[in-house]
C-alpha cells in the first residue's frame, strides 16, 4: 500500500486525501483513478495519470466544456450521473461537507465543471456520458511512450 501511496503521491503532486484504493489501471499498471472517502470533498473519483490530466486540461482550454454544456441532450444524462453519484457516495460515508453536490462538488446538477472529474468517474464506472465524450477526444493521443514513474 505505501508504494501505491507513493506513486499516487507523485502523480498528483501532493498526498491524497482520504485514499481508499485504486479503482482503474493504465497499461503499466500505474493508478489511472483513485477513490477517497467524501469526507473532505464531495469529489471521490480522482484522476492520477498526469499525461490524461495535461491532456484534458489542453481540451478544457479549448472549450470543450462550453460545447457539452451547449448540447440540449446531455443534461438530462448529465442530471441522472450527478444523481447517482450522489447516491454513490452516499454508499461509501456520505458527509455534510458532500451533501446533494454532484460530481466535483457541482451545485446545478444539469451542468460540469471539471472534466477531469467526470473522466475519472468514466474510468471507474464506465457510466458518464461526459466522460464518454472525453475518451472520444483522447483516442488518439491515450498512448504514454513510457511510465511515467
Amino acid at each position: 500500500m505505501k508504494d501505491i501511496l507513493e506513486i499516487v503521491e507523485k502523480q498528483l503532486g501532493r498526498k491524497p486525501r482520504a485514499f481508499l484504493k485504486v479503482v482503474n489501471r493504465c497499461r503499466f499498471k500505474l493508478p489511472r483513478v483513485i477513490l477517497s472517502s467524501p469526507e473532505l470533498s464531495p469529489t471521490i473519483f480522482w484522476l492520477t495519470c498526469p499525461y490524461e490530466t495535461y491532456l484534458i486540461s489542453r481540451l478544457e482550454s479549448d472549450g470543450l466544456i462550453k460545447k457539452i454544456k451547449a448540447d440540449p441532450l446531455l443534461k438530462q444524462k448529465i442530471l441522472e450521473k450527478n444523481k447517482n453519484y450522489i447516491i454513490y457516495r452516499k454508499n461509501i460515508g456520505h458527509s455534510d461537507i458532500s451533501q446533494e453536490k454532484g460530481i466535483d462538488g457541482i451545485k446545478d446538477l444539469s451542468s460540469i465543471k471539471c472534466l477531469h472529474s467526470h473522466f475519472a468517474h468514466y474510468l471507474a464506472t464506465k457510466k458518464n456520458p461526459v466522460g464518454k465524450i472525453i475518451a472520444k477526444h483522447l483516442l488518439n493521443n491515450q498512448k504514454c511512450a513510457k511510465k511515467c514513474f
